[in-house]
């Protein structure tokens, strides 16, 4: 019975902890589209960056956005159904899903950039108010998903 309480409080406390938001499982670009294109209403939050590891600016920015995204917004949020990854522009296995969905490479070697998408209808955001950005489109997306469309 003792095992049953303790067994019950863990739980508990796993469900107040536990982030809403799921790791975007990919190994290529191609996993990412196939799930961009599965016709569902979940919500995919995609990082890009360039890990350019000679500019110190860079770095400091694509940690400070990651680090901020993932501590500030994805552990707080309470959107169901939520998707995330952060890749590295530099893999070539990810430079279809870049393509098609026009992300600028030659930009990401100066900023980090968002991309936030909801069944097809999606916002790029780069720049030091990305994440607050993000956010603005993120509401637009949930509504239209509240609304059917």
């Amino acid at each position: 019975m003792k095992w049953l309480i303790s067994l019950t409080l863990f739980l508990s406390l796993l469900a107040f902890t536990t982030a809403n938001f799921h790791n975007l499982l990919h190994k290529t670009g191609d996993d990412i589209l196939h799930k961009l294109k599965a016709g569902n209403h979940d919500i995919y939050l995609i990082a890009f960056y360039h890990p350019n590891s000679g500019h110190q600016h860079l770095r400091s920015q694509n940690h400070h956005m990651i680090e901020d995204l993932e501590n500030n917004f994805l552990q707080k949020n309470d959107v169901k159904d939520m998707y995330y990854a952060a890749i590295d522009s530099t893999n070539p296995s990810y430079s279809q899903v870049l393509y098609e969905l026009n992300i600028d490479v030659n930009d990401l070697e100066f900023e980090p950039t968002l991309f936030v998408m909801e069944h097809g209808n999606g916002f790029i955001t780069t720049g030091p108010r990305a994440i607050e950005e993000m956010k603005m489109n993120l509401n637009e997306l949930l509504d239209n998903r509240d609304k059917g469309y």
